[in-house]
């Protein structure tokens, strides 16, 4: 089961792009908001502190998202909120909602300490759309970073390679077949290596971002902001104790995608 430990998403408090709060309305709400902090010579944005209720469920049920989370609220009404954990799908969506629904009413409340009532109405939660997810995995087994980063350069150098040679022989879908019939790294669903990096004396883990086959129902929705419309690009943090960090990710089901086929993929390279 996947249990995302941050995520970060962005929403908008005006209901269009023409919005703008005021320098005296800005000022309002550092100085009326509740947990908030204004330095202007540091960063030009409001940081809010929102705590979250603890939402138990019983098994099965949406989760649980716990802690506090951290809102930045620039002029232009955007929020970046962050920190906000969860497991499932709609368990993440409805604290996320939650959050930003707070975030919203102590903003509200502030404009009207700040004598600014006819402007506290007009706010609210809009556009609401996440944009990464940061997830652990933990095997079993310890992981040999350095036989998998040689693997990983070889199978990088080898696609390089058969990429320039289809472009080259006027063929650049067969570059890409094996993408989208899903023929991978080590019989996973990672069919392309983009980055990847071991320095044990600077840092202790790999860190790597692989490309992943997506699921067929996210290649519409991500079709227009991926490079190619059928992978979709994971960030890993592999360390030798067999821990894995993942970043980089918008939904969950590639989330858990990516955990079954990096556990796959690590099983091959038990220290």
């Amino acid at each position: 089961m996947v249990y995302v430990q941050n995520s970060t998403a962005t929403f908008t408090l005006f209901p269009n792009d023409c919005g703008q709060f005021s320098r005296d309305q800005f000022l309002a709400i550092a100085r009326h908001g509740c947990c908030t902090e204004y330095a202007p010579w540091r960063f030009h944005t409001i940081v809010l502190r929102v705590r979250l209720a603890a939402q138990l469920t019983p098994a099965g049920g949406w989760g649980v998202a716990t802690g506090t989370a951290t809102a930045l609220l620039f002029r232009s009404g955007r929020v970046v909120l962050t920190g906000v954990r969860g497991q499932h799908h709609q368990g993440l969506r409805q604290a996320l909602c939650s959050a930003a629904r707070r975030v919203c009413r102590r903003v509200r409340a502030a404009l009207r300490a700040g004598r600014f009532c006819q402007n506290a109405p007009l706010l609210g939660v809009y556009r609401l759309t996440i944009r990464n997810l940061v997830s652990t995995l933990r095997v079993s087994h310890r992981v040999a970073v350095e036989r998998l980063y040689s693997a990983m350069c070889r199978w990088r150098s080898r696609r390089s390679t058969q990429l320039h040679t289809d472009n080259i022989e006027g063929n650049p879908d067969d570059a890409t077949g094996e993408r989208v019939n899903g023929v991978g790294f080590e019989g996973s669903r990672f069919v392309g290596v983009s980055r990847c990096c071991l320095d044990l004396s600077t840092f202790p883990a790999l860190r790597c971002t692989l490309l992943l086959l997506m699921p067929a129902e996210q290649r519409e929705e991500l079709q227009q902001q991926q490079q190619h419309p059928h992978t979709v690009s994971v960030t890993c943090l592999v360390f030798i104790s067999g821990r894995v960090i993942v970043t980089g990710v918008r939904h969950l089901s590639i989330m858990e995608q990516a955990f079954e086929n990096l556990d796959a993929l690590l099983a091959a390279y038990a220290r």
